[in-house]
């Protein structure tokens, strides 16, 4: 704690460290006032406690007066400021040393990879060199039964010799490279700068594995858009197939996929409106014929106008043959039915439409399910 303490005369300044100083100053005496009062001597005057909600009370808020906190002195303050941006400078300054050390040490990392290679490399030279003495050793000219003189064999041999030792003493200098290699990976700096490179390297293949997909995206959809323009709807479905799997989200894919659905629903449609104009030349004067015909048609994705006017022909059709007790039945497969009739006492389809299995031309119904059908109304 500082105060000041000022006189009239003689005026003088005095800097005051502690409560005994200032006790001092004042002729006061600590251990007196204890004793006096045993308990405000050790903790001092006890203050009223402050309103409920509120504040204790402050303290002198005179501008002027001089306390301990470090507004203060703020050129004290502003020489701590100096003295922490002189170390922050300096520590800055240690750290772009060590961040160009571990440059230098990553260019040597890179430099040790580089050697390893050339030295292997050297290595399979070294190989296939001993293997070829060995060769021309066991087998000269590609005869067996051809013997070197002593001294020939004897170089061979040498030669040998000194290929393996080669390949060894190349092996060894792979490894001690290896193990500097790694000494140096296992430096922080290194590490550090290490796993930046793998997160940029991997980066960039990710990049360029996206650009490829999307390359062969956009040439699959550019086929299947071609096939389909061509009339080759399954093609263009089986080229489109891989890229609807892997994008299913992605609305050109998904586009160009119902494009190719509507390209085969147009197909199909005209299909049907072919063969109901067959079904209807035919319906008087062959109507197993007229059947045949509206069997055939592929009815999964007509739409309700023209599955409305299937099923009106096949029932024009059914009035004109010869049935017993006739019954209008719904398939089960989407847009398919069927005019049952009691054949030889057990219902059989009679006319078919659509592509539910259970319901082909010729096929027994069970009683139960044929006596929930609605009769069919004979022509008038």
């Amino acid at each position: 704690m500082t105060n000041t303490i000022e006189r009239d005369t003689p005026r003088f300044t005095r800097t005051l460290t502690d409560l005994a100083a200032l006790g001092a100053a004042f002729g006061l005496d600590p251990d007196e006032d204890a004793a006096a009062d045993p308990v405000e001597g050790v903790i001092g005057p006890v203050d009223a406690p402050p309103a409920a909600g509120g504040h204790p009370p402050c303290g002198d808020t005179n501008p002027d007066a001089v306390g301990d906190g470090p507004a203060a002195d703020p050129l004290g303050r502003l020489a701590a400021v100096k003295a922490l941006g002189a170390a922050l400078a300096a520590r800055r300054e240690h750290d772009r040393e060590e961040r160009a050390a571990a440059f230098r040490e990553l260019a040597e990392y890179d430099g040790t990879l580089a050697a390893i290679r050339g030295l292997e490399a050297d290595l399979g030279e070294a190989r296939a060199a001993r293997a070829g003495f060995e060769e021309a050793l066991a087998r000269p000219f590609d005869d067996p039964a051809w013997i070197y003189d002593q001294g020939l064999r004897d170089d061979y041999a040498a030669a040998v010799a000194e290929a393996t030792a080669t390949e060894a003493a190349l092996a060894a200098l792979i490894a001690e490279r290896r193990r500097e290699a790694e000494r140096l990976a296992a430096a922080p700096g290194v590490a550090r700068l290490l796993a930046a490179r793998r997160r940029h390297e991997e980066a960039a293949r990710a990049k360029e594995n996206a650009a490829e997909a999307n390359r062969r995206r956009s040439l699959a959809l550019a086929s299947a858009v071609s096939l389909r323009d061509a009339g080759s709807l399954e093609e263009a479905r089986r080229v489109l197939g891989p890229v609807a799997s892997r994008y299913p989200d992605d609305p050109e894919t998904r586009s160009v996929a119902l494009s190719i659905d509507l390209a085969e629903a147009a197909v199909k449609d005209a299909a049907a409106a072919a063969a109901l104009v067959e079904a209807r030349r035919l319906r008087r004067a062959d109507p197993e014929r007229a059947a045949a015909l509206i069997a055939a048609i592929d009815t999964a994705t007509l739409s309700a106008d023209r599955m409305h006017e299937v099923a009106g022909v096949a029932v024009d059709i059914a009035k004109r043959r010869p049935l017993v007790n006739p019954r209008f039945l719904r398939g089960r497969a989407p847009n398919s039915l069927a005019i049952v009739a009691e054949e030889r006492g057990r219902w059989e389809v009679a006319v078919a439409v659509g592509q539910d299995p259970a319901l082909r031309a010729g096929n027994v119904v069970p009683p139960r399910l044929a006596a929930t059908a609605p009769p069919l109304h004979a022509r008038k």
